[in-house]
């Protein structure tokens, strides 16, 4: 939890089979006090159970950010993102990488990026 605080550009992934509890390890470091002080609102969950593309892990991007559907989505999305220190934290995103997995990696590309440029 310290080096998310810290550095502000790390991307994380949490990864075992199901029914471990890596969701409730998520929720709970995005509830710790040091966190919401340092990100504030800036926080985002995203459980995707039952997304079957990449294209709808991006809606739900977009909802969860505010930003209505439309032209140009995906960099809509890096443009909020890019407007601080945020954390995107996406769960259950397994059907969209075996579904889609080139656009899925594409996009996981861009938000690595997006990371990397902060």
């Amino acid at each position: 939890m310290a080096d998310i605080i810290k550095h502000p550009a790390l991307r994380s992934v949490i990864a075992g089979p199901p029914g471990i509890g890596k969701a409730t390890v998520v929720l709970k470091v995005l509830h710790d006090k040091r966190i919401q002080q340092r990100y504030g609102r800036r926080v985002f969950f995203i459980r995707s159970n039952k997304v079957n593309s990449a294209f709808d892990i991006i809606l739900q991007i977009a909802s969860c950010l505010g930003i209505a559907h439309g032209h140009d989505l995906e960099s809509r999305i890096f443009v909020e993102l890019w407007r601080g220190p945020t954390i995107l934290a996406l769960v259950n995103i397994e059907g969209a990488a075996k579904n889609d997995q080139v656009k899925f990696n594409n996009f996981l590309s861009n938000l690595g990026k997006y990371q990397q440029s902060l």
